[in-house]
């Protein structure tokens, strides 16, 4: 049987673990929030600035990859799945959605601006000829 210390330990860290879950849960779902925002203002195309969303979108890949690595990696025995896990399986379903989303509708955005930038400048040379 398990004495009162073992117990007491076992709940010890339980509860800590739990603490540091909720801690990094919240700094994780801040910083998918503030992702998710930037994401939808770029697509809706009030926000054109791609320095920061490729900085924040970055970071945030960088965290979820390693997280998942070290998580779910086969050395790894007694894998407990947690919210946290889950949150970021998530996350990363999301940001690879909208990274493809984002990459396809830049991409067509910025051919067609080209190509009228192209036409324009033509017409001008066109004319000086």
């Amino acid at each position: 049987m398990v004495d009162d210390a073992t117990s007491r330990h076992l709940i010890n860290r339980l509860n800590t673990e739990s603490q540091k879950d909720r801690m990094q849960t919240l700094m994780f779902n801040i910083a998918m929030n503030v992702y998710y925002l930037l994401m939808t203002l770029t697509i809706v195309g009030l926000y054109n600035n791609p320095y920061y969303v490729t900085i924040i979108s970055d970071l945030i890949k960088l965290y979820m990859s390693c997280y998942i690595i070290w998580k779910f990696n086969p050395y790894r025995k007694n894998i407990v799945f947690t919210r946290l896990d889950m949150n970021i399986i998530y996350g990363c379903s999301v940001s690879l959605l909208f990274s493809l989303l984002v990459n396809t509708i830049v991409m067509q955005y910025f051919d067609t601006i080209r190509s009228y930038i192209r036409n324009i400048v033509g017409s001008k040379q066109s004319y000086a000829v």
